[in-house]
Order: structure tokens, then C-alpha cells, then sequence
């Protein structure tokens, strides 16, 4: 699959398991889903922006990336009290 055809496919996956969570899914699958949202859906913003060529590579630095984002988000929340439990 060339990278144009993947993005997108990616992308609807992404957006259906967020509905999923947000419509109802059943209990035991939320947490796995938003894992899985939260490990790639910030990178991929990200790391598309640096035309990288190889999959392997793209793949690793946007679960990368995401980790790093979610980790600064969670820091700047607890940081300045927003954080909601």
C-alpha cells in the first residue's frame, strides 16, 4: 500500500474507534481503544509532515511522537491544576 492510500485508512480507523468509545463500546474494549488512539493518532500529524519513505521507520517515530505529545499535554494539565479526575 503506497503511503497515499494508507494515511487515509489509518485516519477512519482512527476516527470509527474514538466513535466506537464515545457511542458505547463495551467496557473491556475502551481502554485498549484509546491506548491505541493515543499511541498513534497525535504523531501521525506530526511525523506526515516529514515525508519520511520508509513504514518502519514512519511507524516508530509516530508512536514516538504521540507519546511524547500525550506525555507533555498530561505534564502541562497537572502543571497548571486542569487536571479533571
Amino acid at each position: 500500500m503506497t503511503r497515499d492510500r494508507r494515511l487515509p485508512a489509518v485516519v477512519i480507523a482512527l476516527a470509527l474507534a474514538a466513535g466506537a468509545v464515545t457511542l458505547g463500546a463495551p467496557a473491556p474494549l475502551r481502554p485498549a481503544v484509546v491506548l491505541v488512539f493515543l499511541a498513534i493518532g497525535p504523531g501521525l500529524a506530526l511525523v506526515g509532515l516529514l515525508g519520511i519513505d520508509d513504514p518502519l521507520e514512519e511507524l516508530l517515530l509516530v508512536v514516538g511522537a504521540s507519546l511524547v505529545l500525550d506525555l507533555l499535554v498530561a505534564e502541562a494539565l497537572a502543571l497548571t491544576g486542569a487536571w479533571s479526575v
